[in-house]
């Protein structure tokens, strides 16, 4: 949450190192959201969006507490339910919270290498941060297994060109 959150809203705040988010400060700011959008059932080990909601719920991070409350930062549940990110599936607040990032020329950060390979088709700036875990996803990156990855695709731009058999990678 930190990673993705709170450093995000503490540098688009223009805050120094060491300066604290406080409610008055956001009170007085427009930010648009960060939207956090995790399965709301999850195949296999991963963490559901209600596990990350009473993270932040039981968390002592006065900091994230308010980004929350002051709904800069939300947690959607996907309703889809296969891995990766699969936007035939996401049901309508995610495709909502979608267009909205769009609109406002948002970014999308996806992790794991199941998203890495399915947000490809969207039309967003995102990024792709991650760990090879299987042998498809090292192929497709071009990476060796256990490699760790940030990767930047600009909104259009297709990075597996002929998914799941690529023909080129990045």
């Amino acid at each position: 949450m930190e990673l993705v959150a709170l450093y995000p809203v503490r540098q688009r705040l223009g805050l120094a190192t060491g300066e604290k988010i406080s409610a008055q400060l956001l009170e007085k700011v427009k930010l648009e959201p960060i939207y956090i959008i995790q399965h709301g059932e999850l195949p296999g080990k991963y963490v559901s969006a209600d596990v990350l909601k009473s993270q932040y719920n039981f968390s002592k991070n006065e900091e994230l507490k308010l980004l929350f409350n002051h709904g800069i930062c939300k947690i959607i549940a996907s309703q889809q339910h296969s891995v990766g990110i699969h936007f035939y599936e996401v049901g309508k607040e995610v495709i909502e919270a979608l267009s909205s990032v769009r609109a406002g020329n948002g970014i999308i950060v996806a992790l794991r290498d199941h998203a890495a390979m399915m947000t490809d088709i969207v039309d967003i700036d995102h990024f792709h941060i991650g760990c090879v875990s299987n042998v498809l996803a090292a192929k497709i990156l071009g990476i060796p297994m256990g490699s760790g990855y940030v990767q930047w695709i600009p909104a259009g731009l297709r990075y597996t060109l002929s998914y799941p058999t690529p023909v080129q990678t990045g």
